[in-house]
């Protein structure tokens, strides 16, 4: 890093000249370490908090992650602060952990994050939606994939209305589940009812499948409730009456 250091002296009578001097100090890696390693499963999106800006010593250029297993170690480099961690075994534990890198070389590596990847289930199929005005039947298959000593437990059913815009301008990359109204139904079923939605309304759906060792991935659908009937206006007619008197 390159630094101007400027002195002048001074007094009640005023100051002096300026007198400047130009320092390069010697660049070095980075000092401290990325910290808070999380790895979000079943899409293994491995994520940590970047280095104090202080121990960076220069741009951070990216990050080194290195994995390892009991017969194992690799090494991987990301530009951002996640990686997602694809090919890792089912049932097999690894020891994780990240380094910060910038032009000089690679900083420290963090404490390792020791994780084991869990047999979960694979994605719902078929998945399909039948509207009315108010309510939708949200169907669907089980997953082509269950681990064999971890049966399904339940679904998990999530729902979003689309705030402006139709169905067609749903982006599944753009989609934060997080966001959804929370439905659950604690059964076995591959059939749930969702009521209390809005006419002429666009909706998310989505539908995972839950065992005691994880929820497996989402799959998605989106459909429109219908438009409510328009009721038939009743219209009163007078008829007139002539009354006709007889005399006796």
């Amino acid at each position: 890093m390159n630094y101007t250091i400027t002195v002048r002296a001074g007094n009640v009578l005023g100051g002096s000249n300026a007198s400047s001097v130009e320092i390069d100090t010697m660049p070095t890696v980075p000092t401290s370490v990325p910290n808070s390693l999380s790895l979000l499963q079943p899409f293994n999106n491995l994520t940590w908090n970047e280095v104090n800006c202080s121990e960076r010593n220069g741009l951070i250029t990216s990050y080194a992650v290195m994995i390892s297993n009991s017969s194992i170690t690799y090494n991987l480099t990301s530009t951002e602060r996640y990686i997602i961690l694809n090919d890792l075994v089912f049932g097999t534990e690894y020891n994780i952990s990240v380094a910060a890198v910038n032009s000089v070389g690679i900083g420290p590596f963090s404490d390792t994050l020791i994780v084991e990847i869990k047999a979960i289930p694979g994605p719902v199929g078929s998945v399909s939606s039948i509207m009315d005005t108010t309510w939708a039947v949200i169907s669907w298959s089980v997953p082509s994939y269950i681990p064999s000593d971890h049966p399904i437990i339940t679904y998990e059913i999530r729902y979003h209305m689309l705030q402006s815009g139709n169905c067609s301008m749903v982006d599944d990359d753009g989609i934060n589940i997080q966001l959804f109204n929370h439905y659950n139904k604690f059964s076995n079923s591959t059939l749930t009812v969702i009521t209390g939605l809005y006419s002429e309304t666009c909706y998310i759906f989505s539908v995972r499948a839950y065992t005691d060792n994880g929820y497996g991935p989402w799959t998605l659908i989106t459909n429109e409730t219908l438009t409510l009937p328009i009721k038939p206006s009743l219209t009163l007619s007078s008829t007139s009456l002539q009354t006709t008197s007889i005399n006796l």
